[in-house]
């Protein structure tokens, strides 16, 4: 969720640079580009929700989802950052775009271990009786 909004800034951020500098030529792709990364953030922080509804719960399905919506959500932003890398050339947002893609890809995938991690408990705890105790 945290990294949603650091995203979020860091994409403002560049957008407000690169606009005042006359760096984007077609404000339509800009536009498209910046809603289409500002819903993978909403969907993302709702998701954090849900997986902290989960947790709480102990209910692994949610966990499971939730990390198969990280992973197809990593793919997405991936192809995403490509192919905006691809459409503007330009150094600082190359820079920009290369660096905020590997920090989320390390975090997220810090992230999916500690919640497969949780996951696996859960499911261990399951198996163990609890022990009967005679009066």
């Amino acid at each position: 969720m945290i990294m949603s909004v650091i995203l979020i800034v860091i994409k403002a951020v560049y957008l407000v640079v690169s606009h005042s500098s006359g760096l984007y030529n077609d404000d339509s792709v800009m536009i498209v580009t910046t809603v289409g990364t500002f819903i993978l953030h909403i969907l993302s922080i709702m998701m954090a929700i849900f997986l902290l509804h989960g947790s709480y719960r102990k209910n692994t399905f949610q966990l499971t989802a939730w990390m198969v919506y990280t992973v197809i959500w990593l793919v997405i932003l991936t192809i995403h950052t490509i192919v905006q890398c691809v459409a503007f050339p330009f150094p600082y947002y190359l820079l920009f775009s290369g660096i905020g893609l590997v920090f989320v890809i390390l975090i997220e995938w810090f992230f999916l271990w500690v919640v497969g991690t949780h996951l696996k408990e859960i499911k261990a705890s399951a198996l163990v009786p609890y022990p009967v105790i005679k009066a």
